[in-house]
């Protein structure tokens, strides 16, 4: 799951941390994230590099770091090979402290001064790309890392392993974490289509807007983010349209929006259907209108990666706009029965407003809350 870099920024602003810290898994993508946020969070002169340092490995041979305002580069790791002299296995590398000490430390206290670019003053942010075991045992580079955090705010790459330094800066209080194996946890979604569209005229998810129809752009919006996904519906078409499409559908006929919560609340809850391999229990579960053309997939995002963050099964996360609460609602796993049984006619907002003190809103802009009742609202969703 590749969640969008704005997403990520949304979240981490929303945070009020101070600095962003990415991990993962080797080849999961770390410094590629960390150049596309860099660019969101400090947009700098075009061709300049980011501020800090990178380092990068030869294979077999050495660690490299590079002072990026100024390029120049030092060994801070040479390969060694097993005294069997198989490597088979790999082999390991030695920290080099002249590097560490000399160019490593130095450019990192530079970049505390605040200098950069012959004498030019430095932003508020910084890149340190990647962080790894090689520093640990180099004091004075530590030192200056920490130094680093306290004058500016610091986007850092950080290797997925342990050592007493990653783990220190992993667990700071003003750090955001991101990691790339675990984005976000496994939430389901639930696309509500049972509409009966009287206002409307007829089944208002068949009407177009621009190149997709309404059910179409809420497919799209919630594509690729959940463990599993399910539309519920009452009309035969719309079923059509998810077959062909290899998304999981379900056709009732039961009247009320209770009944369509529990009868997607249980379709997720059967999964995985017979046959197919365990899956991990859900943390979270997101009912989506497939009304909200509007609505945009970072939204949506960012809705699920703040309620990781939080990791509360008894949080509600729902968008809002200028303190005007919508949907998408997410409900944690603690509302997963009460969400089944909820009074004839009620939908999740009855559970909402039984539990205010555990809601949550992320911001999103207004024109993404709106819902299309009439073609009157459809129009101007097609004006906006």
């Amino acid at each position: 799951m590749r969640l969008m870099p704005q997403s990520i920024i949304r979240s981490f602003q929303s945070s009020k941390k101070k600095h962003v810290l990415i991990t993962g898994s080797r080849g999961s993508g770390k410094s590629t994230l960390a150049g596309r946020l860099g660019k969101l969070l400090a947009p700098g002169e075009e061709g300049l590099p980011f501020p800090g340092i990178t380092t990068s490995a030869v294979t077999g041979q050495a660690v490299i770091l590079e002072e990026n305002a100024t390029g120049r580069q030092a060994v801070i790791g040479r390969y060694v090979r097993p005294a069997d002299g198989n490597d088979s296995a790999g082999g390991c590398m030695q920290p080099i402290m002249d590097g560490l000490e000399g160019l490593g430390r130095q450019a990192l206290m530079r970049c505390a001064a605040g200098e950069a670019y012959a004498g030019a003053g430095l932003g508020e942010w910084v890149m340190l790309d990647e962080l790894g075991y090689l520093e640990s045992g180099c004091e004075g580079f530590l030192s200056a890392v920490r130094l680093l955090f306290e004058k500016k705010r610091v986007l850092a790459v950080l290797r997925k392993q342990h050592t007493p330094f990653l783990d220190e800066l992993r667990v700071r209080e003003d750090v955001f974490v991101y990691d790339l194996d675990e984005p976000v946890l496994p939430v389901g979604c639930i696309l509500m289509a049972s509409g009966l569209g009287r206002r409307f005229g007829g089944n208002k998810l068949l009407a177009w807007l621009g190149e997709r129809t309404l059910l179409e752009h809420a497919l799209e919006q919630t594509e690729g983010v959940f463990a599993r996904r399910v539309v519920v519906t009452r009309y035969p078409e719309i079923g059509a349209i998810c077959q062909a499409q290899g998304i999981a559908c379900v056709i009732h006929d039961r009247p009320n929006r209770n009944d369509t919560v529990r009868i997607g609340m249980e379709y997720l809850q059967r999964w995985p259907e017979e046959g197919r391999e365990a899956e991990e229990a859900l943390a979270g579960y997101l009912f989506c209108p497939a009304d909200q053309p509007l609505l945009r997939r970072e939204s949506v995002e960012t809705l699920v990666l703040d309620f990781s963050r939080a990791g509360r099964a008894e949080g509600i996360f729902r968008l809002a706009s200028q303190g005007k609460a919508g949907a998408p609602v997410l409900f944690g796993s603690a509302y997963m029965e009460a969400l089944k049984s909820l009074p004839q006619g009620k939908g999740g907002s009855w559970l909402v407003q039984k539990s205010p003190q555990n809601v949550y809103f992320v911001e999103a802009g207004r024109e993404e809350l709106w819902d299309v009742d009439t073609p009157e609202e459809l129009e101007a969703c097609e004006k906006q």
